[in-house]
């Protein structure tokens, strides 16, 4: 899942403004988790080397 990309258009503005604001945290905490993670994988590429 691209958490950058909405699959709706009407998604976001069904929602209750709690849910939103959840769904808006999460999705940036999931990309800076993905964002860590790619940056440790590619420190234990090189401590392999």
């Amino acid at each position: 899942m691209d958490v950058g990309i909405s699959v709706s258009r009407v998604g976001g503005n069904a929602q209750l403004r709690a849910m939103r604001q959840v769904a808006g945290s999460l999705k940036l905490d999931l990309a800076q988790y993905r964002e860590l993670e790619s940056f440790t994988q590619f420190g234990a590429d090189l401590d392999e080397a």
